[in-house]
């Protein structure tokens, strides 16, 4: 079982990690990089740093999404031995789960900030995206796997509490990048993300199934 679930974490947090670092490159790094402009008013980096940056960029996301598939292959693991099928399909919704608990819950308060937006205590903020990103789990796991009214309510208190009492924004906005360059960010850090999960779940899936079906 530890086998099966270290080979699924591992190769799926290495597809999702390529995905999402490679669609990072392609669709938020130039708008990063301007954003930077806008703040410091220097010139881009020479190539060669950006380079470097790019290659770590990619490695941190692998490691990242390895994080995630290692949390999501135990989980598949717990519900499999609870006579869940496990396969593709399941991986599919796996991580569209993944997604909505770990980006989309926290970005309802705590959206994506460019360089130069509105400084925010950092330690609030990262204290804030574990509540929600726990509380979006326990929301999401009770209202799949709960079976009364009861459990309902607890889980849509789960999904919206913590969002009405904070974070709070700053009392006064002062970013130097333009609000509609700050808005795409926001967007297509979200697509990027939903598309890095769901390449997570599906190749955990897939991998999870054949390990199964597999020999011994």
């Amino acid at each position: 079982m530890l086998r099966h679930i270290l080979t699924t974490a591992l190769l799926a947090g290495a597809a999702a990690g390529v995905t999402a670092g490679l669609l990072h490159l392609v669709f938020l790094q130039n708008i990063l990089l301007l954003a930077e402009t806008f703040e410091t008013g220097s010139e881009r980096a020479p190539f060669a740093l950006l380079t470097m940056r790019n290659a770590l960029t990619v490695m941190v996301m692998v490691v990242l999404y390895c994080g995630y598939g290692l949390i999501l292959a135990a989980l598949m693991a717990y519900r499999g031995q609870a006579g869940d099928r496990v396969d593709v399909r399941a991986g599919l919704l796996w991580g569209i789960a993944g997604f909505a608990v770990v980006t989309l819950a926290p970005a309802f308060s705590l959206p994506a900030q460019l360089p130069g937006a509105t400084e925010t205590d950092l330690a609030m903020r990262q204290i804030w995206w574990v509540i929600f990103v726990l509380s979006a789990a326990g929301g999401v796991w009770i209202l799949v796997y709960g079976k009364t009214p009861g459990q309902g309510a607890v889980a849509a208190l789960l999904l919206v509490g913590p969002h009405l009492v904070g974070p709070l924004l700053p009392d006064v906005l002062t970013g130097s990048a333009p609000m509609e360059l700050a808005a795409l960010f926001t967007a297509r850090s979200l697509g990027v993300g939903l598309l890095a999960w769901i390449v997570l779940g599906v190749v955990a899936g897939a991998v999870w199934r054949r390990e199964q079906t597999g020999p011994a």
